[in-house]
């Protein structure tokens, strides 16, 4: 959806292909190699020695918004070695189109977890830094000036924080959600870097059966694909789901499910577990 506002683009899906792209830039990748590793992500005619001269950083918002800040970070290191600072505002540009919603629920869901996000790490990023340690950057320079997306939103419509604390143990999590949710389907991978048992569905009519009560779910595993689960393919009946006895369970959901879908599931677990 991102790439379809733009005439010219290349899409990139990793700190790994940003590195590669910006050594494109740096004149370090044979441009043959580079067209051979892009030709299904490049859009028609796409020309790398006339469209990178020039270059707008924008992402799917529904990304890591620590990965995307550091992806256009390096890209701007890259086009200041090239073309020089006082040239860099003729040759790059980054839009903030990191949806601040989405990255509110994961920070939540680590520290639900009592976990902490692994920021990735660039080793092209950090040399270009210490290289140009005086020279600030445009991203910087708006964060300094409390530019940034999230800052305008809560000064709009109030600060919107993370849990203060854990809550201990959780013995499984429940993420309600849309089967084509690429933000609903990034908390489940959370839960499940955690070794927590996730369980992802996109209404309350999974839960609880036929009778609303009886201990079963329907749901969304990773390995199945939003197509397939649009289709009702690939998705997982699981009985028993919630052990006897006293559970901590952890609820999320994405950024566009209404709460009222997230309040009937969870009126079905209060049922399941004979709580009225």
């Amino acid at each position: 959806a991102t790439k379809s506002f733009a005439q010219s683009y290349i899409v990139i899906k990793n700190m790994e292909e940003a590195e590669y792209l910006a050594n494109y830039i740096l004149g370090t990748v044979p441009k043959d190699e580079f067209m051979q590793k892009f030709s299904k992500v490049m859009s028609p005619g796409f020309d790398p020695d006339v469209d990178l001269v020039k270059v707008g950083v924008a992402n799917q918002t529904t990304m890591l918004k620590g990965e995307t800040e550091l992806i256009g970070k390096l890209v701007e290191r890259a086009m200041i070695k090239r073309y020089g600072p006082q040239e860099i505002n003729d040759h790059y540009v980054s839009f903030n189109t990191i949806c601040d919603a989405t990255q509110q629920r994961q920070d939540a869901m680590y520290k639900m977890f009592d976990a902490e996000y692994e920021a990735p790490v660039s080793e092209l990023y950090n040399k270009l830094e210490d290289e140009q340690s005086d020279i600030a950057l445009q991203s910087e320079k708006k964060a300094a000036k409390g530019l940034s997306s999230r800052v305008m939103e809560d000064a709009s419509r109030g600060e919107a924080g993370v849990p203060t604390q854990s809550a201990g143990r959780i013995d499984l999590c429940l993420v309600v959600g849309g089967f084509n949710s690429s933000n609903t389907s990034h908390l489940v991978e959370i839960a499940e870097e955690e070794n927590v048992p996730a369980f992802h569905v996109d209404c309350a009519a999974r839960i609880g059966g036929d009778s609303e009560s009886t201990n079963v779910i329907q749901h969304k595993p990773l390995s199945t694909t939003p197509t397939e689960a649009m289709l009702e393919k690939g998705l997982e009946t699981v009985k028993n789901w919630l052990p006897q006895g006293k559970i901590t369970i952890g609820i999320s959901s994405g950024a566009s499910t209404p709460d009222s879908t997230t309040g009937e599931c969870l009126e079905r677990i209060l049922k399941i577990k004979g709580i009225r």
